[in-house]
């Protein structure tokens, strides 16, 4: 996926490059695949996710060390990080750190394109 003017455009094995844009994209990768992606679409954020661990280790439910924010969203760029490791590293706190970063995403497309 790229970021293209007002969207994102995407690109896939399977199907080539896809046309329409898309105002958000949904990526389920482990971190190790991730951070190459926002390497490339948001330089600053995956600095900054390099510093705060720069790798996803799952033991038991755990993941170490964790952290307390619940999410990352970066409305400017349209791009947000969740996972159990931003949200006390139990797998109650993906859970809850996905609907976190989902509301994030609303809102802030509400902001953008209010609804008629």
């Amino acid at each position: 996926s790229t970021r293209r003017g007002n969207g994102w455009q995407l690109d896939t094995a399977e199907s080539g490059c896809f046309d329409e844009r898309f105002t958000a994209i949904t990526l389920a990768v482990p971190a190790p695949r991730a951070m190459p992606l926002l390497q490339q679409a948001a330089p600053a954020l995956a600095a900054t996710v390099r510093n705060i661990d720069g790798t996803h280790r799952r033991r038991h439910a755990d993941s170490a060390p964790a952290l307390d924010v619940g999410c990352i969203w970066s409305a400017a760029r349209a791009i947000g990080l969740c996972g159990d490791w931003l949200n006390g590293g139990k797998v109650e706190g993906a859970w809850c750190s996905g609907r976190q970063l989902a509301r994030a995403v609303i809102d802030s497309t509400n902001d953008r394109w209010p609804r008629p």
